[in-house]
């Protein structure tokens, strides 16, 4: 009974220093985990990239209203984004390209069908003592990266109008409205934003503010 009691004993007392260090390691592990959640806005730069690419196939065959033959169509798109978190400053960056081009029956060549490329820019600036509301700015722009065609199936005439010569017609089944990079539009922003629920799973953000829009058109001519 007596050396049950000691062993009793020496292991209550082995135990006491064991859970004083467990203690010890869980204050120092849950510290620096605290301080690493306070800053995980000061991410700095990140990037990304997207690039992905459809085909699809069709074919009719003595459907009402539709040729017999075959339609194909290719698409491709790539989304990119550059983002800066630090601080007060947010700024996103996203440059997007989405293009289209189908095959139809009914002419015998692949025409665009989807042709844009836009940038989005976007500053942010929190305000120190209220995170969530500031003010802030967005530079947007838009056009095609190539130019863009009116292909028929059979020969018509087009009329020409460019605001400087007289009207003029041409005939064909193919003719160019509009050059690559035309037309091109810019808008600015300027106002302010606020964020009132921000998690990981979800972010309610609005904005409200004034903005400005130019259209640059270059040497296009309209049917």
């Amino acid at each position: 009974m007596i050396q049950v009691g000691a062993l009793l004993t020496m292991v209550t007392l082995a135990a006491a220093p064991a859970m004083a260090q467990l203690k010890k390691k869980k204050a120092e592990v849950y510290v620096p985990k605290k301080v690493k959640q306070a800053k995980v806005r000061d991410i700095g730069w990140d990037g990304s990239l997207t690039i992905g690419a459809s085909i699809s196939l069709s074919s009719s065959s003595k459907v009402v209203g539709q040729a017999d033959g075959e339609t194909i169509s290719l698409t491709g798109q790539i989304t990119g984004g550059l983002d800066y978190i630090k601080g007060m400053h947010e700024w996103r960056n996203t440059l997007k390209l989405s293009e289209t081009s189908a095959k139809t029956p009914g002419i015998d060549r692949f025409v665009k069908t989807n042709d844009l490329l836009s940038l989005d820019s976007l500053y942010l600036l929190h305000i120190k003592q209220l995170k969530w509301f500031g003010p802030y700015a967005r530079f947007q722009a838009q056009t095609r990266l190539f130019p863009t065609e009116d292909v028929r199936s059979s020969e018509g005439t087009y009329r020409i109008t460019d605001g400087s010569t007289k009207p003029g017609q041409m005939s064909g089944n193919s003719f160019r409205l509009a050059n690559a990079f035309s037309p091109t539009t810019f808008r600015e922003t300027l106002g302010a934003f606020a964020k009132p629920f921000t998690r990981d799973w979800l972010m309610v953000e609005f904005k409200t503010g004034f903005q400005a829009k130019q259209t640059l058109v270059r040497g296009d001519t309209f049917s």
